[in-house]
């Protein structure tokens, strides 16, 4: 199973998202580093139930998906995607499954693994928040 780790390192290195970055752009980048609690799976009953567990805007969330043992969707939000976005709780876990590789309404189905998760977050020349 991947970690949390994992996950940010792939999709930092191969996001689809974005065209890969040059040398002279590289050269240019100021880097910020996130530092991420140790994620907390969330147990739910039903979609209600999860959402009520999930503090918007200070709770990052990972989803997963399988298929037997083998790991088939995975996506992770930092937990200030949302409130950058303009996004309510809906939007945000909605956008983590499409995010993921999986319909928008995905998450409705309980068939998902979820986990929570903060952060602290260091910018060169900014200030250190602590968990």
């Amino acid at each position: 199973m991947a970690t949390a780790l994992t996950l940010a390192a792939r999709g930092v290195c191969s996001d689809p998202r974005f065209p890969r970055l040059t040398k002279r752009e590289a050269e240019r980048c100021v880097f910020e580093v996130s530092l991420l609690t140790v994620p907390e799976r969330i147990e739910y009953t039903d979609p209600g139930d999860l959402v009520s567990k999930i503090r918007l805007g200070t709770d990052g969330i990972i989803v997963r998906r399988y298929l037997g043992r083998t790991l088939v969707n995975s996506a992770l939000f930092l937990p200030q995607v949302p409130g950058e976005q303009g996004w309510d709780m809906d939007e945000y876990i909605g956008n983590l499954c499409r995010k993921a590789g999986m319909p928008y309404d995905e998450w409705k189905n309980n068939g998902l693994e979820f986990e929570k998760f903060q952060f602290g977050e260091e910018s060169p020349g900014g200030e250190v928040r602590r968990m």
